[in-house]
């Protein structure tokens, strides 16, 4: 199946000992996806600028790309997704807000999120 192993899982009317002890081995990572134009998620200085940004808040990081550069986009206004705002968005400021998951192993105390 090309799904998640939590989402194949849930697929299978009757799933056998196997499929649930190997499918249900994975752990994953909650994450937020954002299409805004709050440039608060932005580097101050706009000649910083780039593609793939990323800003810290305390011990919180986000990244934000900026899709007029990175896809090209013809606007005057200027459009961004954001990974995990670390500031609330204005709801004026949200196109779109997606909720999705990434698998995440863990060995040894180092985390590798698969996208």
């Amino acid at each position: 199946m090309a799904s998640h192993a939590d989402q194949s899982l849930e697929m299978l009317e009757n799933p056998s000992e196997d499929e649930v002890k190997i499918l249900s081995k994975f752990k994953y990572v909650s994450n937020t996806a954002i299409l805004h134009s709050d440039k608060r998620l932005m580097p101050k200085k706009k000649q910083a600028w780039s593609s793939w940004n990323s800003i810290t808040k305390g011990s919180k990081t986000c990244v934000t790309y900026w899709l007029n550069n990175l896809q090209n986009l013809k606007s005057d206004d200027d459009f961004f997704l954001t990974l995990n705002p670390i500031y609330e968005i204005e709801d004026a400021d949200i196109i779109k807000k997606i909720n999705f998951t990434h698998i995440c192993i863990c060995r040894s105390n180092i985390f590798f999120c698969i996208l």
